[in-house]
């Protein structure tokens, strides 16, 4: 979260406006540097059901986190377009010149790096869009950036029409779903990793 409130501040305003036209501008909003309460996150996640989408919390009540509530939280793309999570050798040859090249995905601080004042157009908005999607929207535990979202930034007059919002929930949960069978086969909770996009967890709790 400390890089990508750092990265947005250094950002140029006319940056900041092709992340806007894109339908990202809420994300330049963003003012959370680190996410408090690991507990409460950790206790939320092991009241998470996969079948309804609820976090069903005993003796309390429950709600649900599906794709809208990712949109009202985030506000972020809702688009109908779903994304193909498999990119083609064609995209992966686009976003390669952008960042670097072979055949390994770039790795994250590399893209952070490659972010300066000079960086624009098309290329400047696919490689933030890697990076908020590796670090904050659907991170996962690897250095590198995931292929899965390139065929949603290749043609980036087309992001905006994208379901970024199901991208997320997927990814939640995931993450979620490989947390509870790590805790469930007798690990410590506190031994347990959660990659995804913590933060709509954490701000869902308020729906209770």
């Amino acid at each position: 979260m400390h890089k990508l409130t750092k990265l947005i501040c250094a950002l140029t305003e006319p940056q900041k406006r092709l992340i806007d036209q894109c339908g990202f501008g809420s994300i330049l909003k963003l003012k959370c540097r680190n996410m408090p309460y690991k507990q409460l996150i950790v206790w939320l996640a092991r009241y998470y059901d996969e079948k309804t989408q609820c976090i069903k919390i005993p003796g309390t009540g429950a709600f649900k986190i599906d794709a809208l509530t990712v949109h009202w939280i985030l506000g972020i793309p809702h688009g109908r377009a779903k994304i193909k999570a498999r990119a083609s050798q064609e995209v992966k040859s686009v976003i390669a010149n952008d960042t670097t090249p072979g055949p390994l995905a770039p790795k994250i601080q590399d893209l952070i790096a490659m972010i300066t004042p000079e960086l624009v157009g098309d290329r400047f908005v696919r490689i933030f869009m890697l990076v908020v999607l590796s670090i904050f929207l659907c991170p996962t535990s690897s250095t590198r950036a995931s292929c899965h979202y390139y065929e949603g930034i290749r043609l980036v007059k087309k992001i905006k029409s994208y379901d970024w919002c199901d991208a997320v929930m997927s990814s939640l949960k995931s993450g979620l779903s490989k947390f509870q069978k790590y805790v469930g086969k007798g690990n410590t909770c506190e031994k347990a990793t959660l990659s995804s996009c913590i933060f709509v967890l954490f701000v869902s709790i308020s729906f209770l």
